[in-house]
């Protein structure tokens, strides 16, 4: 699947976010990568496998003694096109399916949930 079809599925799958859940995500950045670095695989990978990732500070730790912090990087959610589309062999309904899951996975980050709790 070409890329511009790729990022067109995530575009669908951020638009079918209910409205409220949509507002609170709106400044995340959202993009699509061919493949995660090498040592994205090692130190986020499971069993050397890496669908999307968020990297931010997680809401529930941007306040710190009721002040918020002054300088952070922007919210930033990778989806990696080439992993996903290997674990669907190519399926664009399975594709679709796991751009969604991999997405609120990782907007759960966001909101801070941890890896062991999805």
């Amino acid at each position: 699947m070409d890329a511009a079809h790729f990022e067109a599925i995530v575009g669908r799958v951020l638009d079918a976010l209910p409205e409220p859940l949509a507002a609170r995500v709106a400044d995340i950045a959202v993009v699509v990568e061919e493949e995660p670095t090498a040592q994205e695989r090692r130190v986020y990978g499971t069993d050397g496998v890496l669908l999307g990732r968020y990297s931010g500070v997680a809401l529930p730790r941007r306040r710190v003694r009721g002040r918020s912090s002054i300088a952070r990087m922007p919210d930033l959610i990778k989806l990696y096109q080439g992993p996903i589309e290997r674990a669907c062999d190519g399926d664009e309904t399975c594709i679709a399916h796991l751009i969604e899951e991999t997405l609120h996975r990782e907007i759960g980050r966001y909101f801070g949930i941890p890896y062991a709790s999805t």
